[in-house]
């Protein structure tokens, strides 16, 4: 089984795992920790989450910024524990989406491409503001 946790500073991954549900109809699968929150333990919040991993699911971690602390504590602690895992940082929706997505067991060619696909995702619309003139306001004039 997929093990998915999505893990960020603040609240953004509950609205990203919102987000899932909307989209995909489900995130039944997906945990989120919004670490240096009210009430939130970073390390407790791991721990809950490690615990929950069997041998044989597929891991796949989500974090909001490569090299911040949320990555690196999540990253040591995975080491530490020899858990094997794929933790994608700075992720966007469309790749969450893909892994959750995807009906088959993912290898590493897998991943890299679906990584690939989605920073296609990331887009710019450069709205440009230029006065127009309408003729029909020169009637007036």
């Amino acid at each position: 089984m997929k093990k998915i946790l999505i893990a960020s500073h603040g609240e953004m991954a509950n609205g990203v795992a919102s987000t899932i549900k909307i989209i995909a109809g489900t995130n039944e699968n997906i945990q989120t920790i919004s670490a240096y929150t009210e009430n939130i333990d970073l390390d407790e919040e791991l721990d809950k989450f490690i615990s929950s991993i069997k041998s044989d699911d597929e891991v796949f971690v989500f974090t909001d910024l490569y090299g911040g602390s949320v990555n690196q504590k999540i990253t040591l602690k995975f080491t530490e524990k020899s858990i094997k895992a794929n933790i994608i940082a700075g992720f966007n929706i469309a790749v969450i989406l893909e892994i959750i997505l995807s009906s088959k067991k993912l290898n590493d060619s897998d991943i890299n491409e679906i990584i690939k696909r989605s920073r296609m995702e990331l887009k710019i619309s450069q709205l440009i503001n230029e006065e127009t003139v309408n003729e029909s306001d020169e009637f007036f004039n």
